[in-house]
């Protein structure tokens, strides 16, 4: 999937913004805030962006593109009706994306609150299996995961 190539890249990087606006997304981040999120729920997408110099402060990969708003993560729910990336499927288990990502890095798959994390070409990556949440995510790795994950960037 595309999409997921253009974290790192600003909301005004002209080749993002064509590939959000070819697929109906028309909203962008306005206001100054650390981190803001993009729901458009029709079609089951949810991206997130972070100002610039909180981005710089907290990633471990560099910025791809200059703007104010940089794309850090996107969330698919269960309603995105297009190919995932990676060609994974909603239908697979934690086990079954440890094949694709290799060992997941944080997991409970315990009840309704079920997550696994998985670390994968520089992009962490959480599925959530709950009942009133069920996304997949990837996203940019942050500070905070070197510790919480035992994550390297290359």
């Amino acid at each position: 999937m595309k999409l997921i190539s253009f974290l790192g890249h600003s909301s005004i990087h002209p080749e993002l913004d064509d590939f959000l606006l070819s697929g109906g997304i028309k909203k962008r981040p306005k206001k100054i805030e650390g981190y803001q999120s993009i729901k458009e729920t029709s079609i089951g997408i949810e991206l997130g962006f972070k100002l610039s110099e909180i981005f710089d402060e907290e990633s471990l990969i560099n910025k791809k593109s200059e703007g104010n708003f940089i794309l850090s993560r996107v969330g698919f729910k269960k309603n995105f009706s297009s190919p995932l990336p990676y060609e994974i499927s909603r239908s697979m288990t934690p086990k079954d994306l440890e094949a694709v990502f290799g060992k997941a890095r944080g997991l409970d798959d315990r009840g309704d609150h079920a997550y696994a994390t998985y670390f994968y070409h520089n992009i962490v990556i959480t599925g959530y299996w709950e009942e009133n949440n069920d996304t997949i995510s990837f996203r940019v790795p942050e500070q905070n995961d070197i510790e919480l994950y035992e994550i390297k960037v290359s």
